[in-house]
């Protein structure tokens, strides 16, 4: 009985040595074990979460490649009295649009039908707006003035349906000494063309630069004068030594009808 006794004291013994001696540190010691899986936890969490974008620069230049301010492409199309100088009225213009992209395809000695064999060099270009002033080399050769319109309006077809505002120019008089059969058909069809391109605004063109209808330069006695026309066809250069050539008027009614197609572009 008493070697019993013996054994159950030993055994009471070794589990009181094996608990805790003190309450209050066993709680803190829970609370330590409980406690520090949260704390990892919450890290984790933390680093989990995406880093923000940064904020797009100010500064930074648009991507190289996009087009973010196209200027406006400006063609001009005729004759030798529209081809492209300095001196010369689509010279003048573009002096006065820095703001413009702008292409003079006219040629001397050209007409409807050669124009219209440049078209396709037009349309690559792309343009906004396409100014078209032709009829002194061939005007004269129609017995119908309105066959002349026709094709005017023909060359604008392709052009309209690509989206393209068209202006076409009425025609100036011609007093060519040598040619005076040819300049009396010229004169009389102008008048009667004038009047088609005038009524086809908001229909089959955009607007016309109505030269045919300026007071001073578009008189069938305007040719006549020296200091407008060097040769009864063509107005002299813009200043021509004597005040202001007939180029510079020409600028002076060509720009206000361009300028308001092109300010009025979508």
């Amino acid at each position: 009985m008493a070697q019993k006794k013996a054994v159950l004291f030993l055994a009471f013994m070794l589990v009181a040595f094996a608990l805790p001696t003190n309450l209050s540190s066993a709680r803190s010691e829970t609370t330590a074990t409980i406690t520090l899986p949260v704390e990892r936890s919450s890290v984790s969490v933390l680093q989990s979460k995406p880093t923000p974008a940064a904020l797009p620069n100010a500064r930074q230049k648009p991507t190289q490649g996009i087009a973010t301010n196209r200027k406006p492409v400006i063609v001009a199309e005729g004759d030798s009295i529209s081809k492209y100088w300095g001196g010369n009225y689509t010279g003048i213009f573009k002096r006065s649009r820095p703001d413009i992209e702008f292409h003079g395809l006219a040629k001397g000695g050209s007409t409807i039908k050669s124009i219209t064999a440049r078209r396709d060099a037009v349309l690559a270009l792309k343009p906004h707006v396409v100014s078209v002033f032709v009829g002194a080399n061939d005007l004269g050769k129609y017995d119908d003035p309105s066959k002349f319109a026709d094709a005017l309006f023909a060359y604008a077809e392709p052009l309209k349906a690509a989206g393209i505002k068209v202006v076409f120019a009425t025609n100036l008089a011609r007093s060519v000494p040598t040619s005076p059969a040819f300049n009396f058909k010229h004169n009389r069809n102008r008048k009667e063309v004038s009047r088609l391109l005038r009524q086809a605004v908001g229909t089959k063109i955009d607007a016309v630069v109505d030269f045919a209808a300026d007071p001073t330069m578009g008189t069938d006695a305007a040719t006549g004068n020296r200091t407008l026309f060097s040769d009864g066809l063509h107005p002299t250069d813009s200043t021509h030594g004597v005040g202001e050539g007939g180029q510079r008027k020409l600028a002076r009614i060509y720009a206000p009808v361009m300028n308001a197609v092109i300010d009025n572009l979508p």
